[in-house]
């Protein structure tokens, strides 16, 4: 696809796959096979925790075993023509008995972020959930608000917004999210996100129903 003839996300090798799609993630962990293990090996050897997740790298160490951690992760990478992002690679620490280090950066893993005192959504993850819902909202208000003046509806429609936002549905962000905070052992963090955004889709649900 070209416009004003500039290429767009064009590949300009003769190699490769379209990124995002479902095989792109079967690949991926087919050609990680050997890296995965050696690292979970490396990471028995010195007693510490190895998990990844497509390009998201997770190990979780004694402090003195960090950077040659990040020795062996790099050695592994280059030994498969790749490369580690310097920029997404995070060291963070923590540590019961210094509750200092709990003001130091959390560590982050597939959307959520580790503090010392338990885990929490990822202030990214959860912006990106306000942002969809306001802007869900506000079509919807657009739609319905030009369908009661021209006479074409009595009422404003909420139910996709209740399944798409609210925790009636089995399958959404909430749900997920509540899921997700059973299985910490402190859930208090991700109920108080969770619990601020329901409130705020509750008000907007309240605000469409004024339109009726």
């Amino acid at each position: 696809m070209k416009e004003a003839g500039v290429p767009i996300n064009e590949n300009p090798n003769a190699y490769g796959i379209p990124q995002g799609t479902p095989i792109s993630a079967a690949f991926s962990n087919l050609y990680m096979l050997d890296f995965d293990i050696e690292m979970s090996a490396y990471c028995s050897s010195i007693g510490a925790l190895y998990r990844r997740y497509s390009d998201d790298i997770l190990v979780v160490c004694k402090l003195e075993h960090a950077r040659a951690v990040e020795v062996k992760i790099e050695t592994l990478l280059t030994a498969d023509v790749l490369q580690i992002s310097r920029d997404k690679t995070e060291v963070s620490e923590f540590d019961p008995s210094n509750a200092a280090l709990a003001s130091k950066r959390a560590a982050q893993y597939l959307g959520f972020t580790f503090h010392g005192d338990g885990a929490a959504i990822r202030p990214s993850s959860l912006s990106r959930q306000w942002r969809k819902m306001r802007r869900g909202f506000r079509r919807t208000r657009d739609v319905a608000t030009k369908a009661i003046a021209q006479g074409r509806a009595s009422k404003v429609y909420t139910k996709k917004l209740r399944k798409r936002f609210t925790s009636v549905a089995a399958r959404n962000f909430s749900s997920y999210a509540r899921r997700s905070a059973k299985l910490f052992d402190n859930e208090d963090l991700i109920l108080r996100q969770l619990r601020r955004f329901e409130r705020e889709v509750e008000r907007e649900l309240l605000r469409l129903k004024e339109l009726s």
